[in-house]
């Protein structure tokens, strides 16, 4: 598999060359461009502050997929939603400063299995200390996750 080919065409923007360079006026640099540099990973981290009973959660996630599952809350501009079910509580933050948008709870639920799938059940372990991840707004934008204890505020 051929590496990627990245260029910008602008005369004072950089360029990335097939063989891996960058060009930047007077600036080179060498980056990797392996096809194994392709494969993303979300930017989860395991580890919030308190721990939740996991079926709380799952509760909640089933209720936010199955009950009005297409309904759009709104999430505007340097804002976030919280939804809690128990012990557990998603919030989902809109930290953007000029965009306004909507998440459907399908996203919301999705959100929180995500985590859960990732943190919270190796073992069959009943607890859990929550986690960050991304889930995306009706118009794209990247919204922060949060499932915590709802002890904790958002």
């Amino acid at each position: 598999m051929a590496s990627p080919v990245v260029t910008n065409d602008l005369t004072l923007g950089p360029s990335i060359h097939e063989n891996g360079t960058i060009t930047n006026n007077d600036h080179i640099a060498v980056l990797p461009l392996s096809p194994s540099h392709g494969n993303l990973q979300a930017r989860d981290g395991c580890v919030r502050q308190g721990t939740l009973n996991v079926q709380h959660a799952v509760n909640m996630a089933n209720e936010l997929q199955n009950n009005n599952p297409d309904a759009l809350p709104n999430a505007p501009k340097r804002s976030w939603n919280t939804w809690s079910w128990g012990e557990a509580r998603i919030c989902i933050y809109n930290n953007y400063y000029f965009e306004n948008t909507h998440v459907k709870r399908f996203e919301v639920g999705w959100v929180i299995r995500h985590i859960y799938n990732l943190c919270c059940n190796p073992g069959g372990n009943s607890m859990c200390a929550g986690s960050d991840s991304t889930c995306h707004g009706d118009s794209g934008l990247s919204l922060k996750a949060v499932l915590q204890n709802s002890a904790y505020s958002c």
